[in-house]
């Protein structure tokens, strides 16, 4: 079976695969993928074993048409299938699909070569997801926003497309900012947690500029704040976009989200207040897909789908979250949150993926009971202390 040249049954390239498991063989460090659909979908394990690679995979195969006239709008040409995945994948990347690699989506095989020959439809193409990539906070360096043509073929797509995003969204009328999205109480949660107190703001003149600010006389620049602050500001302006206009309650056109490591730089209470905003995300209808190398994260997902086990009630998610049930939308929340699915993959070194949703710390497999690794270091720690202990008695 080839990715690149497939015969039989094929994926019409407008058929979502929200509600279809996906399968992938030899991708890169990947040997074999399958991934059943869930609301909110969670894939951890060691770098380098292809989380990333196949989060770009299932955004390609959803959006092969938008990608292809995206490209044709920067006057980017591709001749060969390996040119048009060093444009989407990156310089590096083109030479990690190869002729025993295949793509399925539920019965069927996502034919890559018969995409790219295919007529592009003359009307407009919108993309039916947004990508945020782990390296969004380069769609801000040094504080400016950069259009997608700014960056050179060779980074790869999503990032260029996240970058120009921004650079669209940033630069709207100041009037589109100014409005509090609801619900009021996660962005007050963000400003407590996250911006320390401070508010986001943004100048057009003299020259553009964002940070945070206090009050009329404190003002700190992009560059000058924290690691975690630069890498979080990228993703609260497209989360920002992605509640919708004063009035909506989504993006209409836009069905999924994937972020890569939401947590990158943030203290633990700061990830709580960001997995709210992911559950926020739920809410309005999105599905989400997301990468992490949080313990926290997922100790959130377990703590979701053992409420759900349980039979819990609103209340209880918001007694976790320290979230008073008069807040407006907060029970809602709550609500939909316990009705949606959650899985979590786990991606070892050998190449493998493994369900290891369960989470729990009690399972004979290890990479179960181990959360993917993300509590190693805890269990380890609790077992040497303990025999320490023993020795003392």
């Amino acid at each position: 079976m080839l990715l690149l040249d497939m015969p039989g049954h094929r994926l019409s390239l407008g058929e979502s695969i929200d509600m279809l498991p996906l399968e992938v063989r030899n991708l890169g460090p990947l040997k074999e993928a399958v991934l059943e659909p869930a609301d909110f979908t969670v894939l951890v394990g060691p770098q380098g074993t292809g989380k990333s690679l196949l989060l770009q995979t299932i955004y390609l195969v959803q959006e092969t048409d938008f990608i292809r006239r995206r490209l044709r709008q920067a006057r980017e040409p591709y001749r060969s299938i390996r040119e048009f995945l060093y444009l989407f994948f990156g310089r590096g990347y083109e030479g990690l699909i190869g002729p025993e690699t295949s793509i399925w989506v539920g019965p069927s095989p996502y034919l890559l070569r018969d995409a790219l020959r295919k007529p592009l439809p003359a009307s407009v193409i919108q993309a039916k997801g947004m990508y945020i990539p782990a390296a969004r906070s380069g769609a801000l360096w040094r504080g400016i926003t950069h259009p997608f043509k700014e960056h050179s073929p060779g980074v790869p797509f999503v990032l260029r497309l996240f970058s120009h995003f921004l650079h669209w969204y940033l630069h709207l009328p100041l009037q589109r900012h100014s409005f509090r999205p609801s619900p009021a109480f996660l962005f007050q949660a963000v400003s407590m947690e996250i911006w320390g107190g401070f508010e986001r703001y943004i100048r057009f003149s003299p020259q553009f500029e964002i940070g945070l600010k206090k009050g009329k006389e404190v003002r700190l620049p992009y560059t000058s704040l924290s690691f975690g602050q630069r890498e979080f500001m990228p993703l609260y302006f497209a989360l920002r976009f992605l509640y919708g206009p004063r009035g909506a309650r989504k993006i209409k056109h836009l069905t999924y989200v994937i972020i890569e490591e939401p947590e990158l730089g943030l203290h633990p209470k700061g990830i709580k207040v960001t997995f709210l905003l992911l559950l926020e995300l739920l809410h309005r209808g999105y599905k989400v897909y997301l990468s992490t190398h949080s313990h926290d994260i997922l100790e959130m997902v377990w703590l979701m789908r053992t409420l759900q086990k349980e039979g819990a009630i609103a209340e209880d998610v918001l007694s976790f979250f320290e979230l008073p049930r008069e807040e407006e939308g907060a029970v809602e929340l709550a609500s939909v949150a316990l009705e949606k699915s959650y899985r979590v993959y786990y991606f070892a070194k050998s190449g493998g993926v493994k369900d290891i949703s369960s989470l729990d710390p009690c399972a004979e497999d290890e990479d179960t009971a181990d959360w993917g690794g993300l509590s190693t270091l805890a269990t380890r720690a609790s077992h040497v202390i303990a025999e320490v202990m023993r020795r003392h008695e």
